[in-house]
């Protein structure tokens, strides 16, 4: 997505059966994002999805936040990771985002009323 609204957008299309395509099990999310709406707005949205409810969330900037800064766009955006740039190799990348997309599907099948709604 080139910001925000069309992230925002997509994701109003798949909670209203406008998208046919294969969700993603991951989110990786600028905080930072052209527009109105940042990543961690975007995170929001896509917690309240009844459909992308449970897919995994890594925040990213290339900004120093303060450590309250961070935690409160953690909490916000109900991420998993946080992954300051610049970002690993890809070798490392790859094993990062599959460990956080390993922990929410575990951290899901403990969860006795993860009904997709």
């Amino acid at each position: 997505f080139v910001d925000g609204e069309e992230a925002v957008a997509w994701i109003e299309d798949v909670d209203n059966q406008r998208f046919q395509g294969e969700l993603p099990e991951l989110a990786l999310l600028d905080i930072r994002l052209p527009g109105e709406i940042n990543g961690v707005m975007v995170g929001e949205r896509l917690r309240k999805s009844s459909v992308l409810k449970d897919i995994s969330i890594v925040l990213t900037t290339a900004y120093r936040l303060t450590p309250e800064d961070q935690e409160e766009a953690m909490k916000r955006s109900g991420a998993d990771k946080w992954l300051p740039k610049p970002l690993p190799k890809f070798i490392e990348l790859q094993a990062i985002l599959e460990k956080v997309i390993a922990e929410r599907r575990a951290s899901q099948a403990k969860t006795p009323d993860n009904s997709k709604s």
